[in-house]
């Protein structure tokens, strides 16, 4: 299997007849629940191998069979703002400015269950060179018990590795009004702490 990651939203997966056999896939049987679990195995791999995490997101397929018995695929994560028209080009909602003074059009949160994996991801990302805005966040979620919560501009493989999961864009609105504000530059400030 050849991957290509385009951009953070979008992946080229390139299969070769033998890869077809290995993930038992066959795109016209997607409908029954075979066909979406040999997808899903695929969309794994394809995590596990570059980073590109599609897994639980609403996707647009585009599949394109070869004679040799493999296919390429391009596969899209589709945001909320976002729709694909039926010729497949992504089109931007009226809504395209909607939630100016936010980290641009695509920032990214993750949540954290506890202080050490919000702490481990900093330093992660600090290590690797991040340079990009980040912000870390708390909201009490019973007694004695908060989230965490960080803001970046990018996505990132570190978040999922300590038990960080992928929140909602519009999250963002949440932690505004509800969140308490740890620090700004989180990777910076954070990643020293771990």
């Amino acid at each position: 299997m050849e991957l290509i990651l385009i951009s953070s939203t979008k992946l080229k997966v390139m299969l070769s007849a033998d890869d077809m056999k290995k993930f038992d896939f066959d795109p016209k049987c997607c409908t029954d629940i075979s066909g979406r679990a040999a997808f899903r195995s695929i969309l794994k791999e394809a995590r596990d191998k570059c980073g590109f995490d599609a897994i639980g997101e609403k996707v647009f397929v585009q599949y394109y069979p070869e004679k040799q018995g493999g296919c390429e695929m391009f596969v899209t994560k589709l945001s909320d703002t976002e729709r694909i028209s039926q010729n497949g080009v992504e089109n931007q909602s009226k809504n395209k400015n909607r939630g100016q003074g936010r980290y641009g059009s695509e920032y990214i949160i993750y949540s954290f269950g506890q202080l050490s994996g919000l702490l481990n991801t900093c330093e992660r990302l600090s290590f690797s060179g991040y340079c990009g805005r980040s912000s870390a966040y708390k909201i009490p979620e019973k007694p004695l018990s908060e989230k965490y919560y960080l803001l970046l501009e990018k996505e990132n493989l570190f978040a999922g590795e300590n038990y960080g999961s992928r929140c909602s864009d519009s999250y963002y609105y949440v932690l505004k009004e509800h969140g308490n504000l740890i620090c700004e530059d989180a990777v910076g400030i954070l990643g020293k702490l771990a």
